[in-house]
């Protein structure tokens, strides 16, 4: 279960705080069952993508390119300017028809849960639960949002940037922490560089923070798919603030009823 901090608050009752263990639970995924834990790069609706490199990818993107996605021998077209390509590892049939799924169900997503979910993952940490575990887990590191348009004419696909925030992996960070006592929290605030984010000083900290980790390697590789993570920062903001938030109004009254019964009867009567 997870381990809530103490109270900051005395008027925070026994029930309240077992109340809310139980939420942050309900919240809180660092299974495998989770994408962001372990990422299958073999996935019906992933775009795995070869790049030269993920620091000029996303350089690219936070300028404002568009890449047309080409897949595997696909004819070129030099009758007309082109935008620049971007590569990917299937055939252009297959490409096309994963990019318009991905679309599809990351606009249904943004329209119903008002928020986007569509990232290319930039790095992928590999590592094991155990030192003699046989398996290694792939999980991303860096998501930079993005947008997926869709030509039906050409059955075509162009990646740009999405107007989001690029974040480093919060799923990837809160394991690291509670499983395994690296710290990622560095990565919370993302370096800079001229053109948007620091790439190689983000894989540069991620390497130095599991360097003592037998068989750990971060792979400098690049996928497009969906990865939702609103019930982490949920979490996140229930474990740093849930001892006000718990201390008043509607949200402390859930969490105890008795206690609001008995600060009703308390209550001086006017």
């Amino acid at each position: 279960m997870v381990e809530v901090p103490a109270p900051h608050a005395p008027s925070l009752t026994t029930n309240a705080r077992a109340r809310l263990s139980k939420w942050m639970d309900a919240l809180l995924d660092l299974t495998q069952r989770n994408p962001l834990v372990s990422f299958r790069r073999d996935g019906r609706r992933v775009l795995p993508l070869d790049v030269e490199s993920i620091a000029a990818l996303e350089d690219g993107l936070a300028s404002g390119a568009e890449y047309r996605l080409v897949g595997e021998h696909a004819e070129s077209r030099p009758e007309r300017k082109r935008s620049p390509t971007l590569a990917a590892t299937l055939t252009q049939e297959a490409l096309y028809g994963r990019a318009v799924e991905l679309d599809r169900d990351a606009r249904k997503a943004a329209d119903e849960g008002g928020s986007w979910n569509l990232y290319v993952a930039l790095g992928v940490l590999a590592w094991k639960e155990t030192a003699n575990s046989p398996k290694l887990i792939e999980s991303p590191i860096l998501l930079v949002p993005v947008s997926l348009a869709i030509n039906r004419t050409t059955r075509e696909a162009t990646l740009s940037r999405h107007d989001d925030e690029t974040i480093a992996n919060p799923a990837l960070i809160e394991l690291m922490r509670q499983e395994f006592a690296v710290s990622l929290d560095s990565l919370r605030e993302l370096p800079e560089d001229e053109a948007g984010v620091d790439v190689p000083l983000v894989m540069a900290t991620v390497r130095e923070a599991v360097a003592r980790q037998p068989d750990w390697t971060v792979m400098e590789d690049a996928f497009v798919a969906r990865f939702t993570f609103d019930k982490l920062l949920m979490w996140k903001d229930l474990r740093e603030h849930g001892d006000k938030l718990l201390t008043q109004g509607i949200a402390g009254r859930i969490a105890d009823p008795s206690a609001a019964r008995r600060h009703r009867r308390t209550r001086p009567r006017r």
